[in-house]
């Protein structure tokens, strides 16, 4: 027998516990198990911090806007053209004009007799021809256009519209830029209204394309429907009518050799030679003076600028301004910023010192092109600082900053528009030197600095000199002059109206202009130039509009009319800018007495507020001590009738500066009567 409490051996029975945990215990695993989630968790966020931070070009994206069947199904066709068929139609299409290009659909398959049907495949086949004549790359993904291995003028005349004539929709990359998303349709709005183009789905503005930019066809099924065809012709020719009225219309107003801008000397700068390397033609001073590593980056610009379609004369234009931008050196501005409380503006150089944030060749400014704006959190803050950096890695590589600059005059802005038109139309280095000064570099008193430059380039290039105008023979009887222009390196735009004999002349601005409109009589003659004041009368009027009218006989009365309302500034002493006013118009008054001319006289000016109040008090007191010295009379007061009381009356003024018809009508009656 067993003892009881113990085993059949005799040993005690294990007793089974339930183990507890105490408190304390429980509370250092959880404590533990908190904390390696709490690292996990700063793991993470790292992780996401790091993948944020990463330059686009490494994050892994998904693909997205994948070609269509489309793409391959030409991409098929296009490559069986061989090169000598291409080369062929390349030469057709570069013997046409841009208006018969954009007008016809139909041009290397000529049109004829044909069923519905059949003109849907030819329209097809045509496309498939340009596209091969437009492009110098066809992949799986996108074609590569290239515009000027057609011609260089194609490069901004001619868009997707004229090449992907059965495509719906587009798929658009330029370098740099997100892809855009395009439909063909005639253009709603803007400068290309009523043409056949692809426009951006989301905003529907028209899409400029240039060599190098990448298309990608995204359309899975061939949806032609021959009504929007037979809409799109009609399109087509409207528009293109329209464009050739266009560009006759600007071609007869266009540069022409000989009108630029005068050296010292008076002899007028013409043109480089376009067939011949624009660094070669350097003058040999300047290609003493420059270094090796200077003429290397000259070369650079050139290399890019003519890969881009641009003439030879814009290339001039580009460095010349490089050269006065940073000495054609690849370096960081050395200019100090204005204000040092705003250490965003600036950035730092390699000693430390903070200054502008302009790099490369063409000082490309960081600041503007990646702007920090107000209500910013921090983490933008830092991803903008993150793409200023990048930036400006790129602007220091001289390819890069050319590539920016490129894009930039071929972009949509206004002043690049001007900037290609003067190219196009044939200027000057000097005059294209001061646009790209203007309008592409764009620094501080711009239009001084476009003037400086201008003189640079004549003396860097080789250029062509004629001697200065021919004195014009005696103007006969009866003999008129009547045209509008457009004077001066910057185009003010103005008006001359002279018939031979006539008694009185009135010269003044744009309000002269705008008398035009109300009935002068035959006998009096007009030259009304936009912007002109006194102080310019010499160094534009002078040189650009007196050759054309000094051969007349001298008017026996000259009325000078709105000359203050320019060059009166609101900065500065008041006294000393009225006296100086004055004086510049008593210098106008000695060289038309010189002319022949008995009496000369200075209309009053209606004292606008268009500029603030200092601007009426500046051009009252003009008024007033003109009136007290004599230079004018009761017949040409014009402000003691559009502002008795100092104030113009109401109606009298159109726009806040210029007349109203009805003033504008007194102003002719009292310009009759003097």
């Amino acid at each position: 027998m067993t003892e009881p409490g113990k085993g059949k051996l005799g040993n005690k029975p294990k007793k089974r516990t339930v183990r507890q945990t105490p408190k304390v215990v429980k509370s250092v695993v959880k404590a533990k198990s908190e904390k390696l989630k709490k690292a996990a968790k700063q793991k993470l966020s790292a992780n996401r911090k790091n993948m944020s931070e990463a330059p686009a070009a490494t994050l892994p994206s998904p693909r997205k806007n994948p070609p269509g069947k489309l793409h391959s199904k030409y991409l098929e066709e296009v490559k069986k053209i061989d090169k000598p068929t291409a080369d062929e139609d390349r030469k057709t299409l570069r013997a046409l004009s841009i208006s018969d290009i954009r007008k016809n659909p139909r041009i290397l398959i000529p049109k004829k007799k044909e069923s519905p049907k059949d003109r849907i495949l030819n329209r097809k086949a045509e496309m498939v021809k340009r596209i091969k004549a437009y492009t110098s790359k066809c992949g799986k993904d996108s074609y590569t256009l290239n515009y000027t291995q057609v011609a260089s003028s194609h490069e901004y005349k001619i868009g997707l519209g004229e090449i992907f004539l059965c495509v719906k929709r587009l798929k658009i990359e330029k370098a740099g830029e997100n892809p855009i998303i395009a439909e063909r349709m005639i253009v709603p709005s803007g400068q290309h209204k009523g043409r056949v183009g692809f426009c951006d789905i989301n905003t529907k503005e028209y899409i400029a394309t240039f060599s190098g930019d990448k298309v990608t066809i995204l359309d899975d099924k061939e949806e032609v429907d021959i009504k929007i065809l037979n809409k799109e012709d009609e399109a087509r020719k409207a528009h293109a009518k329209e464009y050739k009225q266009t560009e006759e219309s600007y071609a007869a107003s266009a540069y022409s050799p000989g009108q630029g801008i005068y050296k010292k000397d008076g002899k007028l700068d013409l043109h480089i030679n376009s067939k011949k390397n624009a660094v070669s033609q350097l003058t040999e001073k300047w290609r003493k003076k420059l270094t090796k590593l200077q003429l290397k980056h000259a070369i650079i610009i050139e290399r890019e600028f003519t890969k881009a379609g641009l003439p030879k004369s814009l290339i001039a234009a580009a460095i010349v301004n490089a050269y006065w931008e940073s000495g054609l050196r690849n370096i960081q501005s050395t200019c100090k910023i204005k204000n040092r409380g705003w250490k965003e503006k600036g950035y730092y150089d390699k000693k430390g010192r903070l200054r502008e944030a302009s790099f490369g060749l063409f000082q490309m400014n960081a600041t503007a092109s990646v702007p920090m704006k107000r209500g910013m959190t921090e983490t933008q803050r830092a991803e903008v600082k993150r793409r200023r950096e990048q930036f400006r890695l790129d602007m220091l590589d001289p390819v890069k900053n050319c590539r920016k600059v490129i894009r930039r005059i071929k972009s949509r802005r206004p002043g690049s528009k001007k900037l290609l038109a003067a190219a196009r139309a044939g200027a000057s280095i000097a005059e294209l030197t001061a646009l790209f000064c203007i309008y592409i570099e764009i620094p501080a008193d711009r239009f001084k600095r476009g003037r400086q430059r201008a003189g640079l380039s004549m003396k860097m290039f080789k250029h062509t000199e004629i001697p200065k105008r021919e004195t014009l023979p005696p103007a006969k009887p009866g003999e008129s002059l009547a045209k509008k222009f457009s004077a001066g390196p910057y185009k003010r735009n103005g008006v001359i109206k002279w018939t031979n004999g006539q008694e009185k002349l009135v010269l003044g601005s744009s309000s002269v202009s705008g008398v035009l409109h109300y009935h002068l009589k035959k006998n009096i003659a007009r030259v009304g130039i936009g912007a002109y004041h006194a102080g310019n009368f010499f160094s534009h009027f002078k040189k650009h509009i007196w050759p054309d009218i000094k051969h007349f006989t001298p008017p026996k009365t000259v009325i000078l009319a709105g000359f203050a309302l320019n060059g009166i500034h609101t900065s500065g002493n008041a006294d000393k800018a009225i006296n100086k006013s004055i004086e510049r118009h008593k210098k106008i008054i000695r060289f038309f007495k010189a002319w022949g001319v008995k009496e000369v006289l200075i209309a009053t000016n209606q004292p606008y507020d268009k500029h603030g109040p200092k601007k009426k008090r500046r051009l009252n007191e003009f008024n007033k001590r003109i009136r007290e010295q004599g230079l004018t009379n009761n017949s040409v007061d014009l402000a003691k009738k559009v502002a008795p009381n100092g104030h113009c009356l109401p109606g009298t003024l159109a726009d806040k500066v210029h007349l109203s018809k009805r003033a504008g009508q007194m102003a002719a009656r009292m310009y009759e009567q003097a």
